[in-house]
C-alpha cells in the first residue's frame, strides 16, 4: 500500500453512528492496512481526541454492530479486524 492514504468502506458514512464511532472506525481502518489493527485504547483515544473510556465504549459498540471484530488478549494489545460497512 502506498504511504499517505488508506481505504475505508464508503458505507460507514451512511450508518447512523456518532462522530466518535465514525472517527474511531476510520482510524482503525487507517491502522489496519486492510488486514488487522492493534492500537491500544490509549492510542485510539489520543489519535481521535477522546477519552480512553470513550474509546473503549465506542470499540464495544462497533463490535456489537458487527462493524469490527476484536480479539482480546491479556497483557497484549487487542487485535481489531475491520468488517465491511
Amino acid at each position: 500500500m502506498i504511504t499517505g492514504w488508506f481505504k475505508t468502506p464508503n458505507g460507514i458514512f451512511e450508518k447512523d453512528l456518532s462522530r466518535s464511532e465514525k472517527l474511531i472506525y476510520v482510524y482503525l481502518c487507517r491502522c489496519s492496512n486492510n488486514t488487522a489493527a492493534f492500537p491500544s485504547y490509549n492510542t485510539i483515544a489520543r489519535m481521535c481526541g477522546c477519552t480512553r473510556r470513550t474509546a473503549i465504549r465506542t470499540v464495544n459498540h462497533l463490535e456489537n454492530l458487527e462493524l469490527i471484530t476484536v480479539e482480546r488478549y491479556q497483557n497484549k494489545p487487542n487485535l481489531y479486524h475491520i468488517a465491511s460497512a
